[in-house]
């Protein structure tokens, strides 16, 4: 597979092919049967897991309806217009769309980022180095979050650094061209990038744990009109992800395909992957025994979100539909 191919195909956090989009518009006006349950997911390993489920059955067609709106902008738009019902999306996304003032509601845990989202540079630099230098990351709520990170780690601000904007599908060819001394990126683009052997790893997500979180996040109404429905999507997700936490030979080979790799190159990306199962995530959910409330305000304070937009977390989140075992 080429390296464009991969580009097109994991940019989660920009959009995607306009084919993708097109597909998806018509599956939006038509009118749907009544109890169909819209799902957008982009391609994503945690988010393609409900991909995995549908084909074991787990999803039914007359039930729900897997839609690629190509980016998190579609996505929350399609949202607001309750066009969808659930959506899988990054915290911080999620975050930035309440303070916006959509009201979703986190439903479920997907994944944490435990080294898939990177920062590279040219040899010798590192992390100590980076004073003057030009960092390349693509603009958005978790390329900030990770630029935050990274001059946390480095003790230094923006001031002491040059910032270069580049959307993903130009990270390798202009980072390898030589235009950034460091780029924050992700899987598989990182992979690839360092398979080239003037290349390091200076930082990643693995040193700010829980931050960069993938979640399923669900419209008022949906909760409202859905619950049975939600609640089997969600136990359809887990039993999908129990199958790749044990290494299941036919299932790894069938999320590879959704995600146009090899299962060899599958296994790299989710080793920078933390997929979380039912328990992870009913903890997760439940502030009062989490550090849920601790990552969603300091995610806050790095986004810069206004307080006052914000309700409590308690408002933000529910278990309520992992509770129940189908």
């Amino acid at each position: 597979m080429s390296t464009t191919q991969l580009h097109a195909t994991f940019t989660r956090r920009q959009i995607l092919a306009a084919c993708s989009i097109c597909m998806a518009a018509p599956l939006l006006a038509c009118t749907q049967p009544h109890g169909l349950v819209k799902i957008s997911r982009h391609t994503w390993p945690g988010y393609m897991l409900l991909d995995l489920a549908r084909d074991h059955g787990w999803l039914p067609e007359d039930q729900f309806r897997l839609i690629n709106l190509g980016s998190a902008k579609g996505t929350l738009r399609a949202l607001a217009s309750n066009s969808i019902d659930v959506a899988c999306l990054t915290l911080d996304e999620v975050l930035t769309a309440r303070a916006n003032g959509l009201e979703l509601v986190i439903i479920g845990l997907i994944n944490f980022s435990r080294g898939a989202d990177v920062v590279i540079a040219r040899k010798p630099l590192t992390i100590e180095q980076l004073t003057g230098k030009t960092i390349g990351f693509e603009s958005g709520a978790v390329g900030q979050v990770m630029l935050h990170q990274l001059l946390q780690a480095a003790h230094l601000t923006t001031q002491n650094v040059k910032l270069a904007s580049v959307t993903a599908d130009e990270h390798e060819s202009r980072f390898t061209q030589g235009e950034f001394d460091a780029l924050i990126t992700y899987e598989p683009i990182a992979s690839n990038i360092l398979q080239q052997p003037q290349f390091q790893r200076i930082y990643s997500s693995r040193q700010c744990p829980d931050l960069i979180a993938d979640v399923f996040a669900s419209t008022s109404d949906a909760i409202e009109h859905h619950g049975p429905q939600l609640t089997r999507m969600l136990n359809a997700h887990y039993r999908a992800q129990q199958l790749i936490r044990l290494a299941h030979p036919h299932s790894i080979k069938q999320l590879a395909s959704h995600l146009a790799v090899n299962p060899e190159e599958l296994q790299t990306i989710l080793a920078g992957l933390d997929l979380v199962d039912r328990k992870q995530a009913l903890d997760w959910l439940t502030p009062k025994t989490s550090r849920t409330e601790e990552t969603i305000r300091q995610l806050m304070q790095i986004l810069q979100l206004n307080n006052k937009n914000m309700p409590k977390v308690e408002h933000m989140i529910t278990a309520q539909f992992l509770e129940v075992q189908q």
